[in-house]
C-alpha cells in the first residue's frame, strides 16, 4: 500500500451529508469483511512526523459515508484533538488516502475540549 496524503478538498469530497458512526458495527455495514489497515499505518508512520500515533491505540471512531461508500477511520495522535484519518474506498476495497485532522485548527478548540 502506497501512502497518499489527501488534500483538504480531496478529504472533504469523501463526506456525505449524513455520516454514520459504525464503530463496533463494521461487520453489519461490511459483511464481506474490512480492510486490514496495519500495513498502511506502518507505511505512513515516518511521513506524519512530528506527529506520532498513540502506540497500539485502536481506532477511536469509524464513520461511513453512504453516499460515496467511503469509511473514515480515525486514529488518535500524540497531539490533543489531532487524528490521523485513513479514508477507505469500500467499493474498491482499498485505502483512498489519509488526512491529518486537527480539530483545534478546524473548529477553534483548545486542548482538553
Amino acid at each position: 500500500m502506497k501512502p497518499r496524503l489527501l488534500t483538504e478538498a480531496e478529504y472533504k469530497a469523501t463526506f456525505s451529508a449524513q455520516m454514520i458512526d459504525i464503530k463496533g458495527r463494521e461487520n453489519i455495514f461490511h459483511p464481506e469483511g474490512v480492510l486490514d489497515l496495519t500495513p498502511y499505518l506502518l507505511a505512513i508512520e515516518e511521513s506524519i512526523v512530528p506527529l506520532e500515533l498513540l502506540s497500539d491505540a485502536p481506532s477511536s471512531a469509524v464513520y461511513h459515508s453512504p453516499e460515496w461508500n467511503f469509511d473514515h477511520v480515525l486514529y488518535p495522535c500524540d497531539l490533543a484533538n489531532t487524528y490521523l484519518v485513513v479514508v477507505v474506498a469500500q467499493g474498491y476495497g482499498e485505502v483512498h488516502g489519509h488526512y491529518i485532522l486537527d480539530l483545534n485548527k478546524e473548529y477553534g478548540l483548545r486542548p482538553g475540549e
